[in-house]
């Protein structure tokens, strides 16, 4: 007998806008009415920039954390990966006002950084953003925040890349930090149309031993220029092979989340509506 395949999420950047992307995930029928896991033993991934930008950042990293307890219990899984803005956040956290921070702290700070919350970071938040993975994988798919190649250079493999970055994460160096923070916040670097997005996504998906990228970071409202209001589903580009779903929650879209492996019941890489 067969077992039934386990169905896959995906959720992009939050922003400090929880409220929203619980809504979305209660539309998505993975919380209920409470905002309690409703999900049973699906899996769902955040792509990361939990914080800034929003004043919901600490509510949204709980959030994470508490729903990583109640899909275990049931059977599922909840991933998060680190983005751009995660390091910022944990950068300020770390360094600053220290030697060498200064870069990291103004550009935070000009990124919708909101010192409040660097204040009110408490140890189980602080601990748990440090630990967060670069990477994912689900079958042929690699989950990634930035619409860029640089992570081939990271690592062999998806656990070569996360032990690099963990490695990242306990430097001592401000400045070691905001280097590699700026190599997140490049985009557009796997678009097929261009040459250099070409031979990038190539070079990724031949890395990595995968048909297709999923990734957040570049909000699609800034992407197609389309009312943030209007972005109900992912953008798919590159053939096929790119799929972006940062919906631009801090943009004022109503967020969504996309189906990336479909149970035995639904249609594989569909898109849940808003």
């Amino acid at each position: 007998m067969v077992a039934e395949r386990q169905s896959v999420f995906v959720i992009g950047d939050v922003h400090g806008h929880t409220d929203t992307a619980v809504a979305a995930l209660r539309r998505a029928g993975l919380l209920d009415e409470a905002g309690s896991w409703a999900g049973g033993n699906a899996a769902l991934w955040f792509l990361g920039d939990l914080v800034d930008r929003g004043d919901q950042g600490l509510a949204a990293i709980d959030l994470v954390i508490r729903l990583q307890r109640e899909a275990e219990d049931s059977g599922g899984r909840v991933h998060c990966l680190a983005g751009n803005h995660d390091l910022l956040f944990m950068g300020v956290h770390r360094f600053a006002p220290g030697p060498g921070a200064s870069d990291l702290l103004d550009t935070w700070l000009l990124n919708g950084g909101r010192a409040e919350e660097v204040r009110d970071l408490n140890d189980e938040q602080a601990s748990w953003m440090l630990s967060l993975p670069l990477v994912g994988k689900e079958d042929e798919t690699l989950l990634v925040h930035s619409d860029a190649p640089f992570y081939t250079e990271l690592g062999a493999t998806v656990d070569e890349v996360n032990g690099a970055f963990a490695r990242l994460l306990a430097t001592e160096s401000a400045e070691e930090w905001w280097r590699f923070t700026v190599r997140l916040f490049a985009r557009f670097g796997l678009d097929s149309s261009a040459q250099q997005g070409a031979a990038g996504l190539a070079s990724m998906l031949d890395h990595f031993s995968v048909q297709r990228i999923v990734h957040g970071h570049t909000p699609i409202p800034a992407a197609t220029r389309v009312d943030p209001h209007a972005v109900t589903r992912p953008l798919v580009y590159s053939e096929g092979r790119c799929i972006n779903c940062d919906g631009g929650m801090y943009l004022g879209g109503p967020g969504f989340v996309y189906r990336l492996h479909a149970g035995a019941n639904d249609t594989e890489h569909s898109t849940i509506e808003t």
